[in-house]
């Protein structure tokens, strides 16, 4: 229990020192945008349980109130994986060109209607 508690300290302090760092740059974001709420992805969603509670108290010192009247903080309901997923569809987009449509003569080959026929 007590080698528990020694190793759970620095990460209780990398905690806190990341929600100050994300305060200070969601300051400059709801300084500038105004935005009704800014959605975490990984791996900030995986520990929501301990970023909003520090994050909100930091934004709510920094920011005026009235901005953070209908200011929501949500977690990314996509996953872990989203950035694989992302990496395949850059992959996938390279390898099957999109279709032109506003074309008739043209196929994504750029062989054209007449020579198909």
């Amino acid at each position: 229990m007590r080698r528990w508690r020694l190793s759970a300290a620095p990460v209780n302090g990398d905690a806190h020192a990341t929600s100050s760092a994300l305060a200070l740059g969601f300051v400059n974001l709801i300084a500038a945008l105004n935005p009704q709420a800014i959605i975490l992805g990984e791996p900030y969603a995986s520990a929501w349980d301990l970023v909003p509670p520090q994050l909100m108290a930091e934004l709510s010192q920094r920011t005026p109130a009235y901005q953070l009247r209908h200011f929501r903080l949500l977690p990314s309901r996509i996953g872990a994986d989203i950035a694989l997923r992302g990496a395949a569809a850059l992959v996938l987009a390279h390898l099957f060109p999109l279709f032109d449509h506003t074309k008739d003569d043209s196929l994504p080959n750029r062989v054209s209607m007449d020579s198909v026929r």
